[in-house]
């Protein structure tokens, strides 16, 4: 029979009696996110005066976005599982490196193309002014194009992090030993038939991310600005 009380305790105790797994989700999440938005950024603008640029940028998009979850998390495996190099095996086996690599490549898609559509918007008339006034391309960078990007940068950010502690396909076949993320014990729990603790924690999961949003929404830095002009 379906228990209130049961159900209130579970979804409220599911942060702490699941501590390690959020703990090691949040931190991957908060890893592959702050690095594929600073690669996605550093690319859409290099791509904006280079054609180079642009080329590998896309091609490392559409590559995240046509390869599957298991096959980058096995191709890049069979890099590092090297047991004749001990720094490419440490790597392998004692660190994150392995699903931080499948994650971003798999994620840069999202933030490369939502950050190509934001710069496009930058009017050009404000770069060329930056640059007749003497800014270089790391000033008009700031100045200019993260001043105008910053608000989607944040948003952005928060959509990588429920995205990568959402992913399973990429990190089961990639996590060293000791490391269960989030989506892994959801997998366990769901294939061991234990239904109330897996339902309490994805109903956990997602309260946390509504207090998240709730927080970005509230205190965010640009809402202030916005609502003066």
């Amino acid at each position: 029979h379906w228990s209130a009380a049961k159900a209130l305790r579970i979804i409220l105790t599911s942060p702490m009696h699941f501590r390690q797994e959020y703990a090691w989700s949040f931190a991957l999440a908060q890893l592959t996110s702050i690095s594929v938005i600073a690669a996605a950024m550093l690319l859409t603008w290099g791509g904006r005066v280079s054609m180079l640029v642009r080329a590998v940028a896309w091609s490392i998009a559409l590559l995240g976005l046509v390869l599957p979850g298991p096959f980058v998390a096995l191709a890049l495996g069979r890099v590092l599982n090297r047991p004749d190099s001990d720094w490419l095996f440490y790597f392998y086996d004692h660190t994150l490196l392995l699903p931080w690599a499948a994650l971003s490549l798999r994620m840069f898609p999202f933030a490369f193309v939502v950050l190509a559509m934001v710069t496009r918007r930058i009017p050009e008339r404000m770069l060329d002014l930056a640059h007749t006034v003497g800014a270089g391309p790391w000033a008009r960078f700031r100045l200019v194009v993260w001043s105008q990007c910053g608000p989607a940068i944040g948003w952005l950010w928060l959509v990588l992090i429920a995205l990568a502690v959402a992913d399973l396909s990429s990190t089961v076949l990639a996590v060293p030993p000791g490391v269960t993320t989030v989506s892994i014990r959801i997998f366990n729990l769901l294939h061991y038939g234990v239904a109330d603790q897996w339902a309490g924690l994805c109903l956990g999961a997602v309260i946390l991310f509504g207090i998240l949003a709730s927080l970005v929404v509230v205190f965010w830095p640009w809402r202030a600005e916005r609502e003066d002009e």
